[in-house]
C-alpha cells in the first residue's frame, strides 16, 4: 500500500486509553477500510507492565468488520519495538500477507510499521515511520 491514512479519532481513542492503563499496556485491532485506519477496537485480556493479551469479547460486537482487521496496536514501555512485538507481525503478516503495526513508545510517538510476504513469501519490513503524539492533547 503506498499510503495509509489515520483517521484522528483513532489518535484520540489511544490517547483516552493511555490514561485508563497508566503504565501498563494496552491494545487492540485496527480496521482498515479503503486506505483509513479508520477505527481501533481495545480489547484487553490481560495487562502488566510488560505484557498484553488482546481478547476477543469486544471483537466479536463488530462482527462486520471483521474483514478488515488487517492490523494491531499496543502500548508497551520502551522505544522501537520488541522482539515479541517482531514475532506478532511475523505471525499476522503470515496470516494476513500484510499487516499494519502501531506501537505506542515510551516517548509518545507513534511508530507505524507495513510489514508483508515479499515475492519469495519472506517477511518484510515495507515501511516504518513515527508520529509525534506530544503535540497532541489528552
Amino acid at each position: 500500500m503506498e499510503r495509509l491514512l489515520i483517521k484522528i479519532d483513532v489518535i484520540k481513542k489511544i490517547l483516552e486509553n493511555e490514561s485508563d492503563f497508566e503504565n501498563k499496556e494496552f491494545g487492540g485491532y485496527l480496521i482498515i477500510e479503503n486506505n483509513i485506519i479508520s477505527d481501533l477496537i481495545i480489547d484487553v485480556k490481560f495487562s502488566d507492565f510488560g505484557y498484553v493479551l488482546l481478547g476477543i469479547n469486544k471483537l466479536l460486537k463488530h462482527e462486520t468488520k471483521f474483514g478488515f482487521i488487517k492490523g494491531w496496536f499496543h502500548k508497551h514501555p520502551i522505544n522501537g519495538y520488541s522482539s515479541m512485538d517482531k514475532n506478532t507481525m511475523i505471525d499476522l503478516t503470515n496470516f494476513w500477507g500484510e499487516c499494519y503495526s502501531l506501537i505506542l513508545q515510551q516517548n509518545r510517538k507513534l511508530l507505524y510499521i507495513y510489514t508483508i510476504l515479499n515475492e519469495k513469501r519472506q517477511f518484510e519490513i515495507k515501511k516504518s515511520f513515527e508520529i509525534d503524539l506530544n503535540n497532541f492533547v489528552k
